[in-house]
């Protein structure tokens, strides 16, 4: 069976299985650092299919394998169903020697699936969607589990589009009325932690990518250890990563052995004047990671720093920006660093 045809008959699948009645329903709620990690303080949940997204969805893991991943949330008041299917194609692309989509597979993939779209006479087009092809279908959904009174209309709304070695596919099913701004919406909150279409600095020192967000620019870092430096102008704000060898003590221990009261002694030593306002144990790219956020009132700044060791390297992360403004950089920041990850790893 071809690759596409399978795609389908997941979808399918997925919606099928969105019922009102939940009372029996079996499913597992993602467990926090397990699959998805919440950050503190903010409104977005980190995913380990590198996706994220507003938390007010609440999704389910519905269906989890070593292929698909599928998530499932049901807005029981408005009667919205919103799906994201992850179907992971490392192994397909491994058998013919790639660890990630090229543009030929990518063309191959989508081609083949506007063929049975065609073939099954659907109602579909191409779009842009995340700086990508994307493939956006329209149908009537006729599964009366949906709600009790069957004589009831339900349409439903895809998007799939491709991103590393993955396919996404996006799915949203609403009475007619609601489905175009229910998609528009959650097809907007919808953002990859780490996008190939996006800017990226690759370090050709420590062999690492990271993603350079919307209005920032690269600068020339003065310090010895800063291999990574971008700044924005509006509003004002840094981001640097400062690499530097790892000590002899740091071989034996990872960046999940620091705690708050370690944190508050170096801070003593090195920024009194600074407060520690939280911190968090988190993992950047499969690392073992410690986050801290700071403010300091003598200069008005907020500061979040993440931690981690690396082979025989410690790196630590920094954003630095006036506090009245880290309600705007705070989420720039965390994109960011999220977004790292060691090429060839």
């Amino acid at each position: 069976m071809k690759r596409s045809t399978i795609l389908l008959i997941l979808i399918v699948l997925g919606i099928e299985s969105c019922n009102i009645e939940t009372s029996k329903n079996s499913n597992i709620t993602i467990k926090e650092k397990e699959n998805i990690e919440n950050i503190v303080g903010g409104k977005t949940l980190y995913n380990f299919d590198n996706f994220k997204i507003s938390t007010d969805y609440k999704f389910i893991n519905e269906i989890k394998s070593d292929t698909i991943n599928s998530y499932l949330f049901q807005d029981l008041n408005n009667k919205i169903f919103y799906r994201i299917n992850v179907n992971n194609l490392s192994q397909d692309l491994k058998l013919i020697g790639l660890a990630e989509f090229d543009s030929a597979y990518k063309e191959t993939f989508l081609r083949e699936y506007e063929r049975n779209l065609k073939s099954e006479k659907s109602d579909y087009k191409i779009e842009r969607y995340k700086n990508r092809k994307a493939i956006v279908n329209n149908f009537i959904v006729t599964n009366n589990n949906l709600i009790n009174d069957k004589s009831a209309l339900f349409k439903a709304k895809t998007c799939t589009i491709l991103n590393i070695n993955k396919a996404y596919t996006l799915s949203v099913i609403a009475e007619p009325d609601k489905l175009d701004k229910a998609f528009d919406t959650f097809t907007s909150d919808f953002e990859f932690i780490y996008d190939e279409a996006a800017e990226k600095y690759i370090s050709p020192k420590y062999n690492y990518e990271v993603l350079i967000p919307d209005g920032y620019v690269p600068e020339r870092a003065t310090g010895s250890h800063i291999d990574f430096k971008i700044v924005s102008k509006n509003p004002i704000s840094v981001m640097l990563i400062n690499v530097s060898e790892r000590t002899k003590e740091e071989m034996n221990i990872s960046a999940h052995d620091y705690t708050l009261d370690i944190m508050k002694n170096i801070y003593k030593q090195t920024n009194p004047q600074a407060s520690i306002t939280s911190t968090e144990k988190i993992y950047l790219d499969n690392i073992k990671a410690f986050l801290v956020k700071s403010s300091n009132q003598s200069n008005s700044t907020s500061v979040l720093e993440i931690y981690f060791y690396k082979d025989n390297f410690g790196y630590l992360m920094t954003g630095t920006c006036s506090t009245d403004d880290y309600s705007k950089c705070g989420n720039n920041f965390l994109n960011t660093f999220y977004s790292l990850k060691f090429l060839n790893n």
